[in-house]
């Protein structure tokens, strides 16, 4: 049985890195050395997520639960409250965006119907209930119907 050499896999990722950052370039309207960076950058977070997942609680590495260690519980709690952030300045931008166009109007209408699929996105990943879920595809689906419908008019 042959034994793989560390350095193989190593070179194996870097060719796959540069053909990325090669197509990136290509078909990208990229510049040669920030298509390199950004297929080099997705590998390694692709890595770093991978090395996440598996080490969270039912993960290939951690399947009972029982041995999370503890960066797994603090990069958690980190993008909680990051995700947290981001839906709330998401639904100040669009209900600010609403109120300078209109209420009154059909696209402040549907900007202010976007401006609350943030907090039903946050209520729905926070509690995991099927009726959160629900309200933010109703959210999403009467702003998409308002913004039709004001492009008729």
């Amino acid at each position: 049985m042959k034994v793989l050499h560390p350095a193989r896999p190593r070179l194996l990722f870097v060719a796959l890195a540069l053909l990325c950052g090669a197509l990136i370039w290509r078909f990208g309207h990229v510049g040669l050395v920030p298509a390199f960076a950004i297929s080099f950058c997705a590998l390694f977070a692709n890595g770093l997520l991978a090395t996440l997942e598996d080490d969270l609680p039912g993960g290939f590495n951690n399947p009972g639960g029982s041995a999370t260690p503890r960066y797994v519980r603090v990069v958690a709690r980190v993008t909680r409250g990051a995700f947290a952030l981001l839906c709330l300045l998401l639904a100040v931008l669009l209900f600010v965006s609403a109120s300078g166009v209109g209420f009154a109007t059909t696209r402040g209408a549907a900007l202010a119907c976007l401006g609350l699929a943030p907090v039903c996105a946050y209520i729905a990943v926070r509690t995991q209930r099927r009726i959160a879920f629900a309200a933010l595809i109703v959210v999403i689906g009467l702003a998409l119907l308002l913004a039709w419908v004001g492009r008729g008019l």
